[in-house]
């Protein structure tokens, strides 16, 4: 009986992730252990669950209804455990968040790491990617996410804001002088992410505020990248201010116009509604909101 329990939620893994890899990626097995798993339920129950091609799985007809039973058994375990972590305090098993690459070298990803310390039989799983990623078809169970937020049934919390600083190297100020007025920037030369619009906006110290649309030197598809072609000289650029914070110190970047100022990204926790996503963030925000207001209801997203 243990066994087929067992065997039934790795089922429910290979076909929740669409592959016997992935499902060993998450479930720190080998492929082959997997397989093993899936032929002895198919074994046990004397009929095929899966039809297996090297492009992806399809389910047979058995094998929906048992993923259904499948799927009803592991949402009911986890919101036992759950329900005991709230009482006792602990978070167990896995999670995965996913984090824009830009929250590489943030102050939110050291409280992530004190999070972790403080929870050690909990295990995370971060995957930095700039792709906003379905959270439920891809079992996510948190993300942070910058800027506007879509319409949706998910859960979600401001939990600051991400400073920028407009900068340039000075080889390239070099070659072009530096900007005395913000319209100048609109024939420079830009390194910029290519989910963003061709344009920023600037506030200056006395609340005036201006739009400039640009050209891009070139497109990168990461903030890390970003700031080292900036480096380069390849163009000015917008990272986050801890990112440049060593490089401006140096000089090895400079802040250019700086009465105008970028305005923050505003930055925000999502997931899916479920008692054990709930509990995760009730446990993760002291550890990494310092700007917004803890007592703040969760609000609809």
């Amino acid at each position: 009986m243990i066994d087929s329990l067992k065997s039934l939620a790795i089922f429910r893994e290979v076909v929740t992730r669409g592959s016997f890899r992935a499902a060993a990626q998450y479930l720190n097995l080998s492929p082959s252990v997997i397989s093993q798993h899936i032929s002895a339920l198919e074994d046990n129950l004397n009929s095929k669950l899966l039809y297996r091609t090297t492009r992806k799985l399809k389910l047979t007809e058995s094998g929906k209804s048992l993923f259904n039973h499948a799927e009803a058994m592991c949402q009911h375990a986890n919101r036992g455990l759950a329900e005991i972590a709230q009482k006792t305090g602990e978070l167990t098993g896995k999670r995965t968040i996913t984090l824009p690459s830009a929250m590489l070298q943030s102050p939110w990803l050291t409280g992530l790491a004190k999070f972790a310390k403080a929870h050690e039989r909990l295990t995370l799983s971060l995957e930095f990617s700039d792709e906003q990623l379905d959270l439920v078809e891809n079992n996510i169970d948190l993300a942070f996410r910058t800027g506007q937020l879509k319409d949706s049934q998910l859960k979600c919390k401001k939990i600051g804001g991400i400073e920028r600083k407009l900068v340039a190297s000075p080889q390239l100020l070099q070659t072009l002088s530096t900007p005395q007025d913000i319209q100048q920037l609109s024939v420079f030369p830009w390194v910029y992410l290519n989910r963003l619009p061709a344009r920023r906006e600037f506030v200056h110290d006395n609340g005036t505020k201006n739009t400039i649309n640009y050209s891009a030197a070139i497109t990168v598809n990461s903030v890390i990248a970003l700031k080292d072609l900036t480096l380069q000289g390849l163009g000015v650029s917008t990272p986050p201010s801890y990112l440049v914070e060593t490089e401006l110190a140096s000089g090895a970047l400079v802040e250019i116009c700086k009465p105008w100022q970028i305005p923050d990204i505003p930055l925000y926790l999502v997931w899916p509604d479920s008692p054990e996503n709930s509990l995760l963030v009730e446990r993760l925000l002291p550890h990494i909101q310092e700007k917004s207001d803890l007592s703040q209801s969760m609000l609809s997203q």
